[in-house]
């Protein structure tokens, strides 16, 4: 690793670009690779600067793709960001030494061995043993995947023998790593209906972590028509400190689905209480119902608080009980906000307590199971565990509080 990290330094700077020498790749236990800083830095303190040209996105990757031959015009207009960069990956690959991003490509994940914590890449007996939050997630990035293979499959195969292998794995490379970039600033269109996707995938910042703190204690990104950079925080860091970005909120389902890691005690882990919910409490009235207002599925529960998607699903239990067309009209009015919860706080709270009693009696028949869950799952489900325990202690106040 150390050779390739050399070359990859070296390819930046040769290009106009710059890396601290205050930072270092390094192993790091539980967390696979991330950047170190062997020195102190200084609040503010630049860290990485990567040029337009070294940075790959819809637009910059246009006229390798087109004018080398891979893609008619037509054909990439047809592609989203995601699909073409990764499509731009399994060509590169296949190039070999050639690829004039090789120093790039060596720091990428492995095939074979990169991705093994990622859901996408288990058993389906892994897959099922996820919290249902998960197994959600899972769902709709699967799907995504899915749709994404189906679209460039066949140009794929041009230059893979396991299409869907090399996919997959580029596929991956670019929904784990890819971070946001404004594409106007380098196209010059305004309309955000011109360019397809504002991400971009930046050699070495690729390997800061993410951090679920928000604040002073993370690194800045900063974006211009001149390029991307890395800037220190407001808190600064001391010798041997990881520095780290931070993403946004982000359960930990999503981080294990798409990034193949989680956080103890994450503050963004949620409770999905959606099957539930809807299998014990909705019928098909309700289900007709909560589709056409855009509130049927995704039913959410933090350790303090209700979604309003699962208030409103509540409302529905509450104000469908008959058929009279008042009732609807108040389903509508607590919708658009102009009614409270104070009618059917009742109805959620002894729905809730039904449904959190029998949930937490099976996460802890899970969790006392003999069979070995994945270390990722079992913080999943002892996360919802304890979140379903902390909204059971304290239920009538916070259904009083929405």
């Amino acid at each position: 690793m150390e050779d390739s990290h050399v070359q990859l330094i070296e390819w930046i700077t040769s290009n106009g670009g710059y890396i601290s020498p205050k930072l270092e790749i390094r192993e790091l236990p539980g967390r696979g690779r991330g950047l170190v800083v062997n020195d102190r830095v200084y609040p503010n303190e630049r860290l990485i600067h990567l040029k337009l040209r070294q940075l790959l996105n819809y637009s910059s990757i246009h006229n390798e793709m087109v004018n080398g031959g891979h893609l008619t015009e037509a054909e990439y207009r047809r592609m989203s960001a995601h699909q073409v960069l990764a499509l731009f990956l399994v060509i590169q690959l296949s190039l070999g030494p050639k690829s004039d991003w090789q120093a790039f490509m060596a720091l990428l994940p492995d095939r074979k061995e990169g991705f093994l914590d990622v859901p996408l890449q288990w058993s389906k007996e892994d897959q099922i043993s996820l919290t249902p939050g998960g197994i959600a997630v899972l769902k709709k990035t699967l799907d995504t995947f899915e749709g994404d293979y189906d679209k460039v499959k066949e140009f794929v195969a041009k230059y893979d023998s396991d299409p869907r292998d090399a996919y997959l794995w580029a596929w991956l490379c670019v929904n784990s790593r890819c971070l946001y970039f404004d594409l106007t600033l380098t196209t010059g269109k305004k309309d955000a209906q011109e360019v397809p996707d504002n991400i971009t995938l930046a050699p070495y910042v690729d390997l800061i972590n993410h951090s679920v703190e928000s604040g002073p204690t993370h690194c800045q990104l900063k974006t211009s028509s001149m390029g991307f950079e890395i800037l220190c925080g407001q808190r600064g860091y001391t010798a041997d400190e990881e520095i780290f970005l931070c993403y946004g909120p982000r359960s930990n389902s999503v981080l294990l689905c798409e990034y193949g890691f989680t956080v103890p005690n994450n503050p963004w882990d949620d409770v999905d209480i959606s099957d539930a919910l809807e299998s014990t409490f909705l019928t098909k009235q309700h289900e007709t119902v909560l589709k056409e207002l855009g509130y049927y599925g995704e039913y959410t529960l933090l350790a303090d608080s209700i979604s309003f998607r699962t208030q409103v699903a509540f409302a529905a239990i509450h104000f469908l009980q008959s058929s009279e067309p008042a009732n609807a009209r108040l389903l509508k009015l607590f919708v658009d906000g102009k009614l409270g919860t104070q009618r059917f706080q009742n109805v959620m709270k002894a729905g809730l307590r039904d449904i959190l009693t029998t949930s937490a009696e099976e996460t802890e028949a899970i969790l006392a199971s003999p069979a070995k869950l994945r270390s990722h799952v079992e913080i999943l489900h002892q996360s919802r565990l304890d979140i379903m325990k902390s909204l059971l202690a304290d239920l009538p106040s916070i259904v009083r509080a929405t």
